[in-house]
């Protein structure tokens, strides 16, 4: 049975990430060489760097969780074990932040829509830029204190080891305001959007319902570890001493972050669903499916539209010589009456 579960997690380890890394990928190379998201500019440049940071989280953290299982230990040296927490941190905190700015920058263009036309590509190298620059004040923080690290066998990461320091208040405050905000901002901007959802027409429609999946499926791959972080305090006391063989203590915080992976993995398949000139992209260069000229649905459109323009056609000439009709009769009871 372990076997048959570590070969679970192992396979779901490799499968994610290298999805993650090809798909995210496609995304980089459709947005930036082809322009093949037909969106808003500034969603179109937040959603390269989410694609961005989405690539090197699955080479940094999913590839790497997954060869730390297959050899059950940490791969390589120590120094590369305390990069990659700093990265898992630093790259989990760019990803958070750009979804919920992502989702108010949707918002202030639906109800400020004459401002957000104003918005350059400086607007979104400043916006995109600060979150990289914000994001990194939390693991600096970790790597400028020289906090102890260690291999994770829960998580089969490397990690941040919890010492009775200035980290037990330094961590509650750091997860409130980097990690805890933002997820609430998330949520109720998503809320938020669902109301626009029905009234939004065209690539709005399109980047409106993108953003709500996106932050959908954050929230729902989020939830597991998000409820074991609320409540870790509580589960480590509850296990004791011998804490390694709890349930809640191994296998919540295991699964949390296996299923967090899914927030990294699926944004391709999402803007797939919901873009469709990235959907015509991934089909034309991808599965090579080339966009026939004119397909059913729009030759059925236009035959609609030619069948009212001769109806309108038809309708105009009858009542141009019902007009001429009515005149030539006017003018020719006029005469018999003058003649009268």
């Amino acid at each position: 049975t372990d076997d048959v579960h570590k070969g679970f997690l192992i396979s779901w380890c490799i499968i994610l990430g290298v999805f993650s890394v090809f798909g995210n990928t496609l995304v980089l190379v459709a947005s930036i060489k082809y322009k093949a998201l037909k969106l808003d500019n500034i969603s179109v440049m937040l959603i390269k760097h989410i694609s961005f940071a989405d690539v090197l989280y699955a080479l940094v953290v999913i590839l790497m969780v997954g060869w730390s299982l297959i050899i059950n230990d940490w791969p390589l040296n120590h120094p590369l074990c305390e990069a990659s927490v700093f990265l898992q941190f630093f790259l989990a905190l760019v990803d958070i932040n750009f979804i919920w700015v992502l989702n108010v920058a949707k918002l202030t263009c639906i109800i400020y829509p004459f401002r957000a036309r104003l918005r350059t590509k400086n607007t979104g190298y400043l916006v995109a830029g600060t979150i990289w620059l914000v994001s990194n004040i939390s693991p600096l923080q970790c790597a400028a204190m020289r906090r102890p690290v260690y291999f994770d066998y829960r998580s089969y990461r490397c990690a941040y080891l919890s010492t009775p320091d200035v980290w037990e208040w330094l961590d509650p405050l750091n997860t409130m305001i980097f990690f805890l905000t933002p997820n609430i901002i998330v949520i109720v901007t998503t809320i938020w959007l669902l109301l626009f959802a029905n009234k939004m027409k065209g690539i709005h429609k399109q980047a409106v319902l993108t953003m709500l999946t996106v932050s959908l499926v954050f929230c729902i791959s989020y939830a597991p570890i998000g409820v074991y972080m609320t409540t870790e305090k509580w589960i480590t006391a509850a296990a004791g001493v011998d804490k390694h063989k709890d349930f809640l203590y191994v296998q919540l915080y295991r699964y949390g972050t296996l299923v967090k992976f899914l927030n990294n993995s699926t944004n391709p398949i999402i803007y797939y669903a919901t873009i469709t000139s990235f959907r015509e992209f991934v089909r034309e260069k991808v599965f090579g499916i080339k966009k026939q000229s004119i397909s059913f649905s729009t030759r059925s459109q236009t035959i609609a539209i030619s069948i009212r323009a001769v109806a309108m056609k038809r309708r105009t000439s009858d009542r141009l010589s019902n007009f001429v009709k009515n005149r030539h009769a006017t003018t020719k009871l006029q005469t018999v009456e003058i003649e009268t």
